[in-house]
């Protein structure tokens, strides 16, 4: 009974979907929701810092994103970053969502991972 609460207050644990190009998808449920939270996931030699920072950019709009038509940052702080963002992908109409970025670092360096939500 102690596992099953602790699972069910940490949330639903990720199941992998697929992996395209050494990029792992996984999806889980999000309580109250019809929609899955998704989690990608790859491993990259080299600095793991400069990889995360990368990820993490500037917040500002960039030519490589040119689906993302109007990105506005709600809060920042040193690793969280919420923004609310339209895409215009062809063939559908416009979308809004919201982002959750977090940097995640290990004591004495070495590992980082970025995620958004």
């Amino acid at each position: 009974m102690t596992t099953s609460l602790l699972l069910m207050l940490l949330g639903a644990e990720f199941t992998p979907v697929e992996t395209i190009d050494g990029v792992e998808v996984s999806q889980r449920a999000v309580a109250g929701s019809a929609y899955v939270e998704l989690r990608f996931r790859m491993e990259a030699p080299g600095d793991a810092e400069a990889a995360c920072t990368r990820v993490w950019g500037t917040g500002a709009l960039e030519k490589a994103e040119p689906h993302v038509v109007f990105r506005k940052v709600l809060e920042q702080t040193a690793d969280t970053r919420l923004t609310l963002e339209q895409i215009a992908p062809p063939l559908i109409s416009r979308r809004d969502f919201v982002l959750l970025r977090e940097r995640h670092r290990l004591p004495g360096g070495g590992a980082a991972s970025t995620s958004i939500r």
